[in-house]
C-alpha cells in the first residue's frame, strides 16, 4: 500500500514534510525508472508484431539521460536507424535447379563468442521436391507469423549477396539494362515504434506506475533518515 506522504500527487506536501534534496533524488529515480519501463514495453509489443531481434531494437534504441527543469524531471527516447534490410528477417531462398528440381538455403545470424562476439551468417540448403505450385524467390518474415516469398519481377528474380557494408542483403536487378542494383528493406525501428503507437504505450506505463515508482524511490531515499 503507498504511504500518503510519499503521494505524487501531493508533492507540495512531500517537499513540506522532507529535505528537497532527497525528493529531486526520487524524481531523478522514479524518472528513470519510467523510462526504462518504457522502453521494455515498447520493445515487447515491437517484437510481438516484428520479427526483429532484441539486439537489433536495442541497437537502434537509446534512453537520454535525465535533465531537470524548477520542478520537474525529463527524459526522452532517442530511436534511430535506416530501415532494416529484409535478409535480417529469416531470409529462406528457393532456387530452380537444373531437371525441374529445386533447392531451399536457409540463412541463421548469430554471434560469435570465439570471434568477439561478432555476428557471423551461416547456410544451410537441402533439396525440395519441386512442382507446379513451387515459389521461387526468397521468403522472409517481418511481420510475426506472416511469411511471405518476394518472387520475380518481369522474370528476374531477387537474389542474396554481400553489399557495401560487408553484410547479406537482398537485391533486385533494375533499370532498362538490369545492371543496377536495388537493396530490398523494410522499415525502421522508429518506424515500427510508430506503428504499435508507442507514445500511447509510454503514456499507459506513466500512468500505471507513476505513483508506485516515486512511493518507491522516497522509501529508498528517506530509509534511515526518519
Amino acid at each position: 500500500m503507498i504511504d500518503s506522504n510519499f503521494d505524487i500527487h501531493n508533492l507540495d506536501s512531500v517537499r513540506e514534510a522532507y529535505d528537497p534534496k532527497l525528493v529531486k533524488k526520487a524524481l531523478k529515480i522514479t524518472t528513470n525508472k519510467l523510462a526504462a519501463k518504457s522502453k521494455t514495453a515498447i520493445s515487447k509489443k515491437v517484437r510481438a508484431r516484428y520479427k526483429v531481434s532484441v539486439s537489433d531494437f536495442n541497437q537502434r534504441s537509446q534512453v537520454s539521460k535525465v535533465s531537470n527543469s524548477t520542478d520537474s524531471y525529463s527524459s526522452a527516447f532517442i530511436w534511430r536507424g535506416k530501415k532494416i534490410g529484409l535478409f535480417n528477417f529469416g531470409a529462406h531462398e528457393i532456387k530452380k535447379l537444373a531437371g525441374g528440381s529445386a533447392q531451399r538455403t536457409q540463412y541463421k545470424t548469430r554471434k560469435n563468442k570465439k570471434n568477439n562476439g561478432r555476428r557471423e551468417t551461416k547456410s544451410t540448403s537441402r533439396a525440395l521436391k519441386a512442382s507446379g505450385r513451387t515459389a521461387y524467390g526468397i521468403s522472409v518474415m517481418v511481420k510475426a507469423g506472416q511469411r511471405k516469398t518476394i518472387g520475380a519481377d518481369d522474370g528476374i528474380l531477387p537474389f542474396i549477396s554481400i553489399g557495401r557494408n560487408n553484410q547479406l542483403h537482398i537485391f533486385r536487378r533494375v533499370g532498362s539494362d538490369r545492371k543496377k542494383l536495388h537493396r530490398l528493406d523494410t522499415l525502421s525501428i522508429p518506424q515500427m515504434i510508430n506503428a504499435v503507437g508507442g507514445a500511447e504505450i509510454t503514456s499507459e506505463v506513466v500512468g500505471a506506475e507513476l505513483a508506485i515508482e516515486f512511493d518507491r524511490a522516497m522509501k529508498f531515499v528517506t530509509k534511515g533518515r526518519q
